[in-house]
């Protein structure tokens, strides 16, 4: 089994927030945690946007601490569909900025061989 699981924030606010969901930062927190403990592999999934680029390298940092054993992790753009189309002015960011503010977070990615390979975030875009 792999499994691909979304995670947006690194902490309760951050995440949270961007769900509309209070308390969903912990329930998918603990369900990493447990599946990972039964060797599920787990591919983390940051769909990018004005909401949480400026605190990626958080984001990065959470996950190669807390959740080091995921199998990957996935950098992707963010579909202009639905509530993304009508919130378009608060979400959407162009694909070139997103890679740019992104470095880090690969690389943070990297050394912790969490991503294998910078292609890896340019095929998400």
């Amino acid at each position: 089994i792999y499994l691909g699981i979304p995670l947006y924030g690194y902490n309760e606010e951050t995440h949270d927030r961007i769900t509309q969901s209070y308390g969903s930062f912990s329930q998918t927190v603990i369900g990493v945690q447990n599946l990972l403990h039964f060797n599920v592999a787990i591919e983390i999934r940051i769909v990018l946007s004005k909401l949480n680029i400026d605190y990626l390298d958080e984001l990065a940092m959470y996950i190669v601490k807390k959740l080091p054993n995921v199998h990957s992790v996935k950098l992707m753009g963010l579909e202009m569909r639905g509530n993304a189309i009508k919130n378009k002015e608060f979400v959407w960011l162009p694909y070139d900025t997103i890679a740019h503010k992104a470095e880090t977070a690969v690389d943070i990615f990297q050394r912790f061989v969490i991503i294998h390979k910078k292609s890896s975030l340019s095929a998400s875009f």
